[in-house]
């Protein structure tokens, strides 16, 4: 009785494994048209900046603070951080969220396959037989 818990279970597991497996292809199918549609990015982000100059004559030292709206970003290697002019601002601010779209579903890409490697392993483990092993009598 004990061998029929066991095999119902491992069947149980089975089934579950292959519906899992069948769903994964239609989430990465989802993943590679964001990733394919995805036309230029900027590796960075975009915020609004307010500072002091340091000029003790300037209108800031009287805490009327300058405000600009940068972008944060590497250029060869380095941090840099760029001041954005009106029509920059709207178009850098898209290719940063183009940039965060596209690594996302390269993650997601990353993780359902490693989901699939994963199930497929523990599928093959379910259903591999001994042929050596004698079956228990019902």
């Amino acid at each position: 009785m004990q061998y029929y818990h066991i095999m119902t279970k491992k069947r149980d597991r089975a089934s579950q494994i292959r519906q899992r497996l069948s769903q994964i292809p239609t989430e990465m199918a989802g993943e590679v048209r964001r990733v394919v549609h995805v036309r230029e990015t900027l590796r960075g982000y975009v915020y609004h900046s307010r500072r002091r100059c340091g000029k003790p004559s300037c209108r800031c030292a009287r805490g009327e603070l300058h405000e600009a709206w940068v972008v944060a970003t590497k250029v060869g290697g380095k941090q840099t951080t760029r001041s954005l002019g009106g029509r920059q601002r709207d178009r850098v601010e898209r290719l940063c969220e183009n940039y965060r779209q596209f690594r996302q579903a390269e993650s997601a890409m990353r993780r359902l396959c490693r989901e699939a490697t994963e199930l497929t392993r523990e599928l093959g483990s379910l259903i591999c037989e001994d042929p050596f092993k004698e079956k228990a009598k019902r």
